[in-house]
């Protein structure tokens, strides 16, 4: 179990908490009903706060205002190897900005989500996502509405099937827990594929009705390609990591009214 608190705990003089307290991430193991001895992770330091941990195997993400890096709190991976933790790496400025990452979490499927008040976030805190790609995180991509709004959301964390999970918001004022379900359909009776194919259908279950709703859906399939409909084939030249965006247009203006999803596709 991995987690944050006060570097210094239960000594008297030492307040619970504020610049002569920092945060550091601790974690412990549990034996049967006990809990083992807590230990430190090495990189705490009492001159800044190191937080807001999340392990997928032998990897730890985690935030840091350490001073001199890019913004106000930056994120960083350190790996465990031979039995120890090795020395932090900034995931760079294509993640990090001048303002504050924070809150990060590495879904199983490949996606680190974290929270940033920059990125042209819509105020406050908004949750983001990005992906490593060829040893390199990509632009972070920003979660549609609802998960968003002109308040702080953050704490994003999902199952291994992104079919719900919670998130964090004051979009109420106060912060409060909330908890998000996805439908995914289910295709069954598939034939065994014989050879690679890059062929795709995408289609959008929400779609409106585009006699009554002057707004039209337009598929940016990453490769350079953008096809308009509500459900749509197409064939990529190759296989890769694909960025496809689901953007509403508006007719009379041929802008981008909003976007209203992204998803990385591997071919």
């Amino acid at each position: 179990l991995f987690f944050t608190r006060n570097i210094e705990v239960g000594k008297k003089g030492k307040k619970i908490s504020g610049p002569d307290n920092n945060l550091g991430i601790f974690y412990a193991t549990r034996s049967g009903d006990k809990w083992g001895s807590i230990n430190s992770f090495p990189y705490n330091n009492p001159d800044y706060n190191v937080a807001h941990p999340s392990i997928c195997r032998d990897r730890l993400f985690f935030a840091s205002d350490k001073p001199g890096e890019f913004g106000n709190s930056d994120l960083y991976i350190s790996t465990y190897q031979n039995g120890n933790w090795s020395d932090p790496v900034n995931l760079g400025p294509e993640v990090n900005t001048a303002g504050s990452e924070l809150y990060p979490f590495y879904h199983s499927g490949g996606r680190l989500y974290f929270s940033s008040d920059n990125h042209n976030s819509s105020g406050g805190l908004d949750i983001f996502f990005t992906t490593e790609v060829g040893g390199k995180w990509i632009k972070p991509i920003r979660l549609a509405d609802p998960f968003n709004s002109g308040s702080d959301d953050f704490g994003f964390i999902a199952d291994d099937l992104l079919e719900n999970g919670f998130f964090t918001s004051n979009r109420r004022r106060n912060d409060d827990i909330y908890r998000f379900f996805t439908l995914f359909p289910t295709i069954t009776g598939c034939d065994t594929q014989q050879e690679n194919s890059y062929c795709y259908q995408f289609y959008e279950l929400g779609s409106v009705n585009l006699d009554t709703v002057p707004f039209i859906f337009e598929w940016d399939l990453g490769d350079g390609n953008k096809i308009r409909g509500d459900t749509i084939v197409h064939c990529f030249e190759s296989a890769g990591m694909y960025m496809v965006k689901l953007n509403v247009i508006d007719p009379l203006t041929g802008g981008i009214q909003y976007n209203q999803a992204s998803n990385l596709i591997e071919a």
